[in-house]
């Protein structure tokens, strides 16, 4: 396409501006055929169809009222004009680029003639100047390209946004999800069989009343009323809202790239149909179906969410497959751009239009699906999202309960073998979140800056979908955090209690004999954990 027609310089629009470059070709050509058949019948030549920056909606060949001469030579050459002769081909003359005319061909009746007309006597010669050269070559090409720059205007062009790494993020968040998702649950007990992944890890937590309610809360100054009340009735409820918070923030980018996608290929679409109805000429009035795609409802991409705020540790969220055909409705009715020309030219702006309308629509369902997730989350308390906070206990307790209850009648009989299990899981656990956290710079975040509108700018629900992004980062290293704490604390006690406890002596040393105890307590956290321990900063408004 030539220089004038401007585009900005990166992503889409490139591929824009290829296929707006072969719509313009055709343009010409057609364009073309018509004023060469108005020259020959005396027409006025049209001079834009869309573009109404000139007054005028047609021009006379010689840009004002022609002399007697110059009709006189038109007469005696419009017969014989290659352009006219080339145009009368038809479709045949869509195949071949104009001749060009050296207005050297006068009708043989009309060579060296002298003739009154309009009142003067006119010679003409063996050759008489062809109007047409510079419309064709100078003129229509021009007009052409003012049509493509007004069709331009009717884009959704959603320029910068690489799909690519919106596709990373997908699939990271995705990652996320399924490295959280419980596939089965030994819920409510200590297992004293080796967990593996983390969901396993954290269903081997014990959730209820145990014999540690007594026992916890003296020997690490819990100010809870038992453990069951405090630290270990979050991991549970955590864990599945940071499941459904994943699917959730994954089906939000998913449903962004489906509406820049969607877009892209409705715009592409709709100017292919449309060169390809030029390039059939004027006998075309085919119909063009298939391949719009119209992104679905928000329920396709977030399933059935039940509740209002606070609500997000309800049924787990269905997780949509990227940018999958299931994603899209396909549209049914056909779409005919007409024969004519300048007839293409207006129902391709109207197809760009609706195009446009579609994919505000789906920007405005993206719109609620964030907000939705904003409320939803703002409505959930900070514990449920990030562990009960252990960071401010004294781990060293009153001691009052000190020691077993055959020493002084006084005490609780705890089992550090079970107590040193929930610190193992505790130290698994937030090793199991940390590696999870890598997921965010390696693919996360590669959204930023790609969930964008139309014009490239990321409007508000792309910024609180980013912001979302960040939060849940900080929730996950927050609760990683905690576990790490939560596994000093305990370990630490339980080794106390040991000591203290003359009927269960060793039993500490002979716990952290085992390789995968002394791996999980011993283990170095990346995270500056006891810092990244404190409660999550959240918006105005979100429940404590």
């Amino acid at each position: 396409m030539s220089d004038s027609l401007k585009f900005p310089e990166s992503g889409h629009a490139a591929v824009i501006e290829q296929h707006m470059g072969e719509f313009r070709k055709m343009l010409i050509r057609r364009w073309q055929i018509d004023t060469a058949v108005r020259y020959y019948n005396n027409q006025a030549v049209s001079t834009f169809i869309l573009n109404s920056a000139k007054p005028d909606c047609s021009l006379n060949i010689w840009r004002q009222k022609p002399t007697p001469t110059q009709e006189r030579q038109t007469l005696a050459h419009k017969s014989e004009c290659d352009y006219v002769q080339w145009a009368r081909k038809g479709k045949r003359a869509m195949a071949t680029a104009p001749p060009g005319c050296c207005g050297n061909k006068v009708a043989e009746a009309q060579r060296n003639t002298t003739r009154e007309f309009r009142g003067e006597w006119i010679t003409i010669g063996e050759s008489v100047p062809c109007p047409l050269n510079s419309v064709f070559n100078q003129e229509i090409p021009q007009w052409a390209t003012a049509e493509c720059n007004e069709l331009v205007k009717h884009m959704a062009v959603f320029d910068p946004q690489d799909l690519n790494e919106l596709e990373v993020a997908h699939k990271a968040l995705s990652d996320i999800r399924n490295g959280l998702a419980i596939v089965g649950a030994n819920e409510g007990r200590i297992d004293l069989t080796d967990a593996e992944d983390l969901p396993t890890v954290v269903s081997a937590l014990p959730t209820g009343s145990t014999h540690m309610d007594t026992w916890w809360p003296e020997w690490t100054g819990l100010a809870a009323d038992s453990a069951a009340e405090g630290f270990l009735s979050t991991p549970q409820p955590t864990l599945k809202n940071h499941q459904n918070i994943a699917g959730y923030l994954a089906n939000m980018v998913n449903m962004r790239t489906c509406n820049i996608g969607s877009a892209r290929s409705n715009t592409i679409k709709a100017i292919s149909d449309a060169t390809g109805v030029l390039g059939l000429g004027a006998e075309s009035k085919k119909e063009q179906v298939g391949h719009w795609k119209v992104v679905q409802g928000i329920g396709a991409f977030i399933g059935a969410v039940g509740g209002g705020p606070g609500a997000v540790a309800g049924g787990l969220i269905a997780l949509a497959g990227f940018v999958g055909e299931n994603l899209f409705a396909a549209e049914q009715t056909a779409f005919s751009f007409g024969s004519e020309f300048k007839e293409v030219v207006h129902r391709l702006a109207t197809r760009l239009d609706q195009a446009t309308r579609e994919a505000a629509t789906a920007e405005a369902a993206y719109k609620g699906g964030v907000e939705d997730l904003r409320s939803r989350l703002n409505g959930v308390s900070s514990r449920m999202l990030e562990l009960y906070d252990m960071s401010g206990n004294d781990k060293g307790g009153s001691g009052s309960k000190r020691y077993h209850s055959g020493d002084s009648g006084t005490g609780v009989t705890v089992v550090v073998e079970h107590v040193m299990k929930i610190a193992k899981y505790c130290g698994q656990a937030g090793k199991g979140y940390e590696e999870l956290l890598a997921h965010f710079g390696s693919g996360v975040f590669k959204a930023e800056g790609n969930l964008a509108g139309k014009d490239g700018n990321a409007i508000p629900a792309d910024k609180d979908l980013m912001a979302l992004c960040r939060e849940f980062q900080e929730y996950m290293a927050t609760t990683a955090s905690r576990y790490f704490v939560a596994r000093d604390q305990i370990a630490a006690a339980a080794k106390d209690y040991d000591d203290a406890d003359g009927l269960t002596k060793d039993d500490f040393e002979r716990v952290m004999a085992n390789m995968e105890t002394k791996t999980a307590v011993d283990y170095k956290p990346t995270l500056a954990y006891t810092a990244e321990a404190d409660d999550t900063v959240r918006p105005k408004g979100a429940k404590p």
